[in-house]
């Protein structure tokens, strides 16, 4: 079909097995009553053999809109289009209008015919023709699949911008403007006036982003009809075979291919059936709008990829955060959802990094229900709270996905590691009861372990347990360091000086802490505690007592990280924020299980007060707020503080441990001056530790910092610590927090 542009249809015409030139019309309209033959000249053999009919179609349409015009012009205007003769004018006063050539009409008819029965018999045989799949998949009509050919043309073959710049007279254009697309696809006024909506905003052409009207600064461009339109460069490239995502999408988001099904979902069995169920029948026939809700890393995608796999789809997930800050956000969403449409594909719109609902921003909420409302096919919204903000357009079905249980990590953290070498007495299913980690999560913490190895061996990395241990930290707190200041120790109950009552306390609330999961699940002790099933402690005592170190060694103790809230990122002078960012707090040290440390607590849950004025208001609210999170919350909290009396009596009563940290007697501080020296100081053999614990009265915290301004004095004089330099040290801690000091005569004699 290759060649110069077919001339008038007297010189084509129609074969059924193919369409060539110089013949008589009288053929075409024979072959109108002709049964299809399915030979294989009479299938197609892929796209571009198809597409090559459609250009020899879209030739005998400009050769009806040539001769259309040149019925309109005088034959001697050899400057058509860039002069204007009397007898042009004369004509169009006279009334003349072009007329159409029922010969020619005939042969367009029987070679759209023939086209169309060859395509019939070309997806019977299950032969592709992308151009076909794309107009059933965005439902177009006859009239609009024929304005992408004429529009598709010159995209396929250069000839025709020559050919089209010839037809409007105008070479200096290379961009068809409305009405030229108009006259190519229907031959009649009436005709171009009932169908010119289809170039409307809200039509599929433009709508679905298929064809776009791109801005001009030409001051001489005309109204609607002179309107410049041209064919997306996606759908070029798709009708052409291209599969892969719009470029515009692509640093926004992924195209999920290749067989997923339920056994690849490693969940608690009654939790996979109840998915495979709920989405199933969600999804029955093609459409459904979805909210799936879980921890990030907890298999959204995963689940939804299983049962779109009965469907043959894929997934489509773009990154709701990432599109939204490339700048024009709603031409990307537009974007995507073509390309669902495309390939064809759900939609899956991420939204976890946003950490709660109203963090995403109204403009974007609107602009995806916007855009979005008439999707054809299965939307999906992934996040870890409820997505109400589209349920106004159609009900959601809401999809649970858990975090899986100890049994299943264990299995994902085995997968995750493949044929990874691992050191000797690295036990990964340990570490997988260990950690409440996602699927996901499980994943980058292999991923970050790997990397840890290949920093000490790059040629033959072996991951050891510590890698594992701090990659899967790593993963739990990754968010709570951005709210919270990590601490770590390395003291133990053996560095720990406190009276035998205080020891018993802390020895029980260890013993509840270890024993949570046994009492309150296996025992049944949880139906009768619907909330408050949390460890939380008071820690009171004076400055120094130990109050942090001991929160240090409790989270030591039961495998989790330790995190100190800073509340100057907290507290804020604006109504609702301090709540807010409270609740993060607590969301993310429930799912990381990271001790929560509220150092000076007083400031915080303090006593609410009688309501004089807006400011009370507001304060007692953060007040309630706290006691209801402090309820809810199933993690470990310890609180401190040096003033207990300050300190909300509701909050007292929801408080499982509180714990006395009272100032060291003087036998403990002889102990507390002792172990605060490390065996490898240099230090005099006569020190008198009894006169240290006695003359100074200072609690753990200050002897530290003595001791430690007696080493550097020490080092600095390069000798070794001696009695005179504690004793100056302690003097001056005690000036510095206005503590009295005892003083000795020169003989030692009090």
């Amino acid at each position: 079909m290759d060649g110069d542009l077919p001339r008038y249809p007297s010189r084509v015409t129609v074969d059924v097995q193919k369409v060539t030139p110089d013949a008589d019309v009288a053929n075409a309209a024979s072959t109108q009553g002709v049964e299809s033959r399915e030979s294989d000249d009479y299938i197609y053999q892929d796209g571009l053999d198809y597409l090559s009919d459609e250009l020899i179609y879209i030739r005998t349409l400009l050769q009806r809109y040539l001769d259309q015009q040149a019925s309109l012009r005088p034959e001697q205007e050899r400057l058509a289009g860039l002069a204007i003769g009397p007898d042009e004018i004369e004509r169009f006063l006279d009334g003349a209008t072009a007329s159409e050539n029922p010969d020619q009409a005939a042969y367009i008819q029987a070679l759209r015919d023939q086209i169309d029965r060859r395509i019939a018999a070309s997806r019977t045989a299950g032969i592709s023709l992308p151009l076909i799949d794309l107009v059933e998949r965005f439902g177009l009509s006859p009239i609009e699949a024929r304005i992408l050919l004429v529009l598709l043309a010159p995209e396929l073959e250069p000839a025709f911008e020559r050919a089209y710049a010839f037809a409007w007279n105008d070479f200096t254009r290379r961009t068809c403007d409305v009405g030229f697309v108009l006259a190519m696809a229907v031959p009649s006024f009436r005709q171009r006036c009932e169908v010119a909506h289809v170039f409307a905003p809200t039509e599929p052409l433009r709508w679905n982003g298929l064809v776009e009207s791109p801005r001009t600064l030409d001051p001489t461009e005309r109204g609607f009809l002179g309107r410049p339109v041209r064919l997306a460069t996606r759908i070029a490239a798709f009708v052409l075979g291209d599969g892969s995502l719009d470029e515009r999408i692509q640093p926004h988001a992924s195209l999920l291919a290749g067989r997923t099904t339920w056994n690849d979902v490693v969940l608690q069995r009654e939790d996979t059936d109840r998915l495979e169920r709920t989405l199933r029948t969600a999804i029955e026939g093609g459409t459904a709008r979805l909210a799936l809700r879980g921890a990030p890393g907890c298999g959204k995608k995963l689940v939804l990829r299983a049962a779109l796999d009965e469907l043959g789809l894929q997934l489509i997930s773009i990154d709701l955060e990432s599109a939204v800050g490339a700048g024009d956000f709603e031409s990307t969403l537009r974007a995507a959802r073509r390309e669902a449409l495309l390939q064809p594909a759900a939609l899956y719109v991420d939204c976890t990094a946003y950490e709660t609902e109203d963090d995403i921003p109204r403009v974007t909420r609107l602009t995806l229900e916007r855009v979005m409302r008439d999707f054809p096919g299965i939307l999906a919204f992934g996040a870890s709270y409820h997505v109400p903000f589209f349920g106004g357009v159609r009900t959601l079905t809401d999809v649970f996905v858990p975090i899986p249980e100890a049994g299943e990590r264990t299995a994902l953290w085995r997968r995750a590691l493949g044929r990874v070498k691992l050191a000797p007495g690295t036990d990964p299913d340990a570490i997988g009861r260990q950690f409440p980690l996602s699927g996901g999560a499980i994943t980058g913490a292999v991923r970050g372990a790997v990397q840890r190895a290949r920093q000490r061996n790059a040629a033959r990395p072996v991951v050891r347990r510590s890698d594992l241990l701090d990659a899967a930290r790593q993963q739990l707190t990754g968010k709570l360091a951005s709210l919270a200041t990590r601490i770590t120790t390395t003291l133990s109950w053996d560095d720990l000086v406190l009276p035998t009552e205080s020891r018993e306390r802390l020895n029980e609330l260890i013993a509840f802490a270890r024993n949570r999961k046994k009492v309150f699940d296996e025992w049944g002790f949880g139906a009768l505690l619907p909330y408050g099933r949390g460890l939380s402690c008071l820690f009171h005592g004076p400055p120094g007592t130990g109050k942090t170190m001991v929160a240090g060694i409790l989270a030591g103790e039961l495998g989790m990280d330790l995190f100190r809230v800073d509340l100057s990122q907290v507290v804020s002078k604006y109504v609702g924020e301090t709540e807010k960012n409270l609740g993060r707090i607590f969301d993310e040290a429930s799912q990381s299980h990271s001790v929560l440390l509220f150092d000076e607590a007083d400031s915080l849950f303090s006593k609410r007060t009688e309501v004089k004025s807006s400011n009370d208001r507001y304060a007692n609210l953060e007040v309630n707020y706290l006691l209801q999170r402090m309820e809810t919350f199933e993690g470990v909290t310890v609180l401190t503080t040096n003033f207990e009396s300050g300190i909300d009596d509701a909050f007292k009563r929801r408080l499982r441990f509180r714990i006395e940290f009272p100032f060291p007697e003087q036998a403990d501080r002889e102990t507390l001056w002792r172990r605060m020296i490390p065996p490898s100081a240099e230090i005099e053999t006569d020190i008198r530790w009894d006169d240290l614990a006695y003359d100074f009265e200072l609690s753990g915290g200050h002897i530290k910092n003595a001791v430690l301004r007696a080493a550097f004095v020490a080092a600095e004089r390069g000798d070794r610590i001696r009695y005179e330099d504690l004793r100056t040290a302690g003097n001056l801690e005690c000036k510095e927090i206005g503590k009295l000091v005892r003083e000795y005569p020169d003989d030692g004699e009090v």
